[in-house]
């Protein structure tokens, strides 16, 4: 089966890792940006870091001159158009580099009764249990296609400031977690990172902490039951007072970023701070994790501290439409000095 799924742009190598280490069978077909088409034969090819994933029905290794022209191909194809078993109703979705557009209504209509009758569906424009996409890319590829996955409202069911899931799982990934670390989330929030970390991964312990006490008590509620998982009302700028020394193997956190209000932060002495209190909890040869829009502020510090920390990766990513970068940093061994 040929797939194409969707991630977050600027985590390309990520997805490919992930993909491969998932299913050794995985074949990468193309690896575009913010997207991947690929290849698999068996298991699921919905993966937590994927924000949608379509079953490929035709692939263009070529762009045609328009979305109108794209949909008359498939007219004129012998395709094998599937459908899921439950569904009822479809919708044809047409988008071009990423922005939805319109077409030739008469066209649609064509395409819709071809689709009707290779999958006994009814065409629903307004809403409905299926969807088939036209898809033209600016890597002069297109692609018809039918999503697998449903689509999810993030500004609907998710509270202001917490990272969506697709996110926290390349974060979680690129730590490294392992059945014996011990990890913490010191600016936990609402507990996207954790939860992710708690559903998807192994860890030995799993620390939460935050210094808004409304916070604690959301996350706590939310992680009752879980194994291993502990929450803290700990200042992140005060962790090495509550927390034991040189204890802590991971560090996943999505510290504030003061864009959305001027708060007057010096985010410079903020991330200096920040970093103090790191290397007092984190064992020698530790991961950091970091999400931050504030790059120059993250690079500056790591400099200052070279001696400490230094930079595996950065990666830069857009979150919730803001430029922001997926740090990598690692604990330098007193032996490596």
């Amino acid at each position: 089966m040929l797939y194409y799924a969707t991630f977050t742009s600027g985590l390309q190598t990520v997805a490919q890792e992930i993909l491969t280490a998932k299913d050794h069978g995985t074949k990468i077909v193309m690896l575009l940006d913010g997207a991947v088409v690929f290849e698999k034969k068996h298991g699921s090819a919905i993966l937590p870091c994927f924000i949608n994933v379509f079953d490929v029905i035709h692939l263009w290794r070529r762009n045609r001159q328009s979305i109108n022209n794209l949909m008359l191909d498939v007219l004129d194809m012998r395709l094998q158009i599937n459908s899921h078993k439950h569904s009822r109703t479809f919708r044809i979705v047409t988008s071009v580099e990423n922005n939805l557009v319109s077409v030739d209504n008469n066209i649609k209509g064509q395409v819709e009764r071809r689709i009707c009758r290779d999958t006994r569906l009814a065409a629903n424009r307004a809403g409905a249990d299926e969807e088939y996409w036209f898809l033209m890319r600016s890597e002069n590829i297109s692609l018809f296609m039918r999503r697998l996955t449903r689509h999810k409202s993030y500004d609907k069911i998710m509270r202001k400031g917490e990272l969506h899931p697709d996110i926290c799982y390349f974060m979680a990934w690129l730590s490294g977690c392992r059945s014996d670390d011990t990890v913490l989330d010191p600016f936990c929030g609402y507990g996207a990172i954790p939860l992710c970390v708690a559903e998807y991964f192994q860890f030995g312990h799993l620390y939460l902490s935050d210094n808004d006490q409304m916070k604690v008590r959301f996350v706590r509620n939310r992680f009752n039951g879980y194994k291993h998982v502990e929450t803290l009302p700990i200042d992140a700028l005060k962790l090495s007072r509550s927390m034991p020394g040189h204890s802590i193997d991971k560090i996943i956190t999505d510290p504030p970023w003061g864009l959305f209000n001027d708060d007057g932060t010096d985010y410079l002495s903020f991330y200096e701070l920040i970093f103090l209190q790191f290397l007092q909890v984190l064992k020698a040869d530790a991961i950091i994790v970091l999400l931050s829009a504030r790059k120059r502020e993250v690079e500056a510090v790591c400099a200052k501290y070279n001696t400490d920390v230094r930079i595996n990766n950065c990666y830069n990513v857009l979150v919730s439409g803001k430029k922001a970068s997926i740090f990598v940093i690692q604990v330098i061994s007193k032996y490596e000095i």
